[in-house]
C-alpha cells in the first residue's frame, strides 16, 4: 500500500522544510490516507485513496491542519499493537480540538514557524481563526501535545469512515 495526500499545493515550499507549503499566504490544510495503487501511470493520481484524501481535505480539514484518513489510521494502530516495544508511530500525530486525528505540526514544520504563522494570521482577514489550532499546538512543548491512544485512534477510524461514507450509496 502507499500513501495518498490531497492538498492544494501551488505554494512555495517553506524555507528549510520542503514538506511544509504556503499557498497564497496560508498554511495548507490537507488529508492523508493509505491506499493500494489503482494505476500504473505514475503521473496520474486516481482511485479511492486519493478521493478519500481529497474529501478529508475538502470537507473536514476546515483549519490549517493535515487530517489522517481511516486506512492510514488503521495501519498505524496495527503497527502499534504488533510492535508495542518500539516508539509509537502515534507520536507523529495529535488530537485536534474536534477530536479528529491530525499530523502533529511539530512533526511537519516545527515550533520555529510560530512567528511566521502569527504574521500570516494577522493578514488573514476573516480566516484568522483557521490558524488558532496549529499555532496553539506549536506553542505547546512537543512532549505535552495530546497524542491519540490506540482506543482513541480506533474510535476515530469508525467515526471518520462513517463521515466519509455519509450520503454515498
Amino acid at each position: 500500500s502507499g500513501v495518498c495526500y490531497a492538498a492544494k499545493t501551488n505554494g512555495k515550499p517553506c524555507a528549510g522544510n520542503p514538506h511544509a507549503r504556503f499557498e497564497r499566504g496560508t498554511w495548507e490544510r490537507s488529508g492523508l490516507t493509505a491506499t493500494a495503487p489503482d494505476s500504473t501511470n505514475e503521473t496520474e493520481f486516481t482511485g479511492p485513496g486519493f478521493i478519500y484524501a481529497y474529501k478529508l481535505e475538502d470537507e473536514f480539514a476546515k483549519t490549517s491542519r493535515v487530517l489522517v484518513g481511516p486506512l492510514l489510521a488503521t495501519n498505524i494502530v496495527k503497527f502499534a499493537k504488533i510492535n508495542p516495544n518500539t516508539e509509537s508511530p502515534m507520536n507523529a500525530f495529535s488530537v485536534g480540538k474536534d477530536d479528529k486525528i491530525i499530523v502533529d505540526p511539530h512533526f511537519v514544520i516545527g515550533p520555529e514557524m510560530v512567528n511566521i504563522l502569527e504574521s500570516l494570521q494577522q493578514n488573514a482577514g476573516q480566516s484568522k481563526n483557521k490558524y488558532d489550532e496549529v499555532i496553539e499546538i506549536l506553542k505547546t512543548p512537543k512532549e505535552k501535545v495530546r497524542r491519540p491512544t490506540i482506543e482513541e485512534m480506533s474510535s476515530y477510524i469508525k467515526d471518520i469512515t462513517a463521515e466519509l461514507n455519509e450520503g454515498e450509496p
